[in-house]
């Protein structure tokens, strides 16, 4: 008889816990007892999340839930997430893109799916240097944005991502670039920076800045989209095509783990 898989939980996964029904509860944790003695139970009704990688599946609590997970090489269980069965593969897509796997990260300090930005990598303000540059902003301007951009999204993700984008009361357009969300109106500009969190819609915010880019300010060069809650699924089935059709540039960068990485 096999002995019990250890299990690591993430603060997502508990949040989660919390707020579901006593009912619910109890489920949950049967399955995770059931998850740690076999992981290979068929009643468990294991399916594979094909667009994320690190050998992550699901399986089922109830018709309506399911828990997201992966099975480390030493056999212990890490749980990021458990929620109703879209919203489940939608996070399990979102944190297990290959640019964000750190092995051991569960064991390294206490888990937690989103986390105050540490630091700003400097490959990703050459790389929106380079983008300026190669559309056609150039000389000190660009250096400027460059500087801007990694300033304002510095002090816009200090914080973390929970909940709704909320810019520093002190930032907005600042006369050379623009910004979504933000309750101040200025002069279109060559940089549009967007930001998606955790309580925004992914997709309603794609539509705004594709629009702005478009439509609003059809002489934007580069848009930077910063977002907690990247969709795959919805980008490519509902964005992609208009996003593609802009004179503008598209820098996505993924807000997750306490670090900014460069989606496209």
């Amino acid at each position: 008889m096999r002995g019990l898989s250890q299990v690591a939980k993430s603060n997502g996964f508990d949040k989660a816990y919390r707020e579901f029904s006593p009912l619910l509860q109890r489920r949950v944790s049967k399955t995770v007892e059931k998850l740690a003695e076999n992981p290979d139970l068929p009643g468990l009704n294991i399916e594979p999340v094909r667009s994320a990688n690190l050998n992550v599946r699901s399986c089922r609590v109830t018709k309506q839930v399911r828990m997201i997970f992966r099975i480390e090489e030493g056999g212990a269980i890490e749980l990021p997430h458990v929620d109703k069965h879209e919203e489940a593969y939608r996070k399990a897509e979102t944190y297990w893109l290959g640019v964000l796997s750190r092995p051991g990260r569960f064991h390294e300090e206490k888990f937690s799916m989103f986390q105050p930005l540490l630091e700003f990598d400097p490959a990703i303000r050459e790389g929106i240097l380079r983008q300026l540059h190669e559309a056609g902003v150039q000389g000190g301007l660009a250096a400027d944005l460059a500087g801007a951009t990694e300033g304002l999204i510095s002090e816009t993700l200090a914080d973390g991502t929970e909940g709704r984008a909320k810019l520093p009361a002190d930032r907005g357009p600042a006369g050379f670039l623009n910004v979504i969300p933000s309750d101040v109106t200025g002069p279109c500009t060559d940089l549009l920076i967007a930001f998606c969190f955790d309580g925004d819609d992914f997709g309603n915010r794609l539509r705004e800045t594709a629009y702005h880019a478009g439509i609003h300010c059809p002489d934007t060069r580069l848009i930077v989209f910063v977002t907690s809650k990247w969709d795959p699924r919805t980008w490519k089935r509902d964005h992609e095509r208009a996003f593609a059709d802009l004179d503008a540039r598209l820098v996505v960068l993924f807000a997750g783990l306490g670090r900014l990485s460069r989606l496209m």
